[in-house]
């Protein structure tokens, strides 16, 4: 597994990364009106993945093999609603002039599995040996 102190380096790593491609993008002229969206985004993600480390320690735990593959769907299943969800209240109440907001949205959602997917495969690790 992965200790707590170590989860926190690789996720302000990750998070460095969505900042600076956060700037980046805003730069653009096109993006930079869903600017406070991206940044919501990027805190959005960070939440899911802190709630996601800690059920990852606690069923890592367990001695039912079969309860961390229920977690990985569970995180799935979770993470696409929550997704989903933001991106139509953020649609209905803000009414953005296009669908370029989601350009940020998916790119950072990219970073934040692949850190997920990083931090999740050292519990996994863990419940195979």
């Amino acid at each position: 597994a992965m200790p707590f102190k170590k989860f926190l380096l690789y996720l302000t790593l990750f998070s460095g990364l969505a900042l600076i491609l956060h700037f980046l993008l805003i730069l653009n002229s096109t993006l930079a009106v869903y600017a406070a969206f991206s940044y919501l985004s990027i805190v959005f993600f960070i939440g899911l993945s802190v709630i996601f480390y800690y059920l990852g320690q606690i069923v890592s735990r367990s001695k039912n093999l079969y309860l961390f593959n229920g977690l990985v769907a569970f995180i799935v299943i979770t993470k696409m609603t929550f997704c989903t969800l933001l991106i139509i209240v953020y649609f209905k109440k803000m009414h953005p002039p296009d669908k370029f907001f989601v350009v940020p949205f998916f790119l950072y959602y990219i970073i934040y599995t692949i850190f997920e997917l990083f931090f999740m495969s050292k519990f996994a690790h863990k419940k195979i040996n």
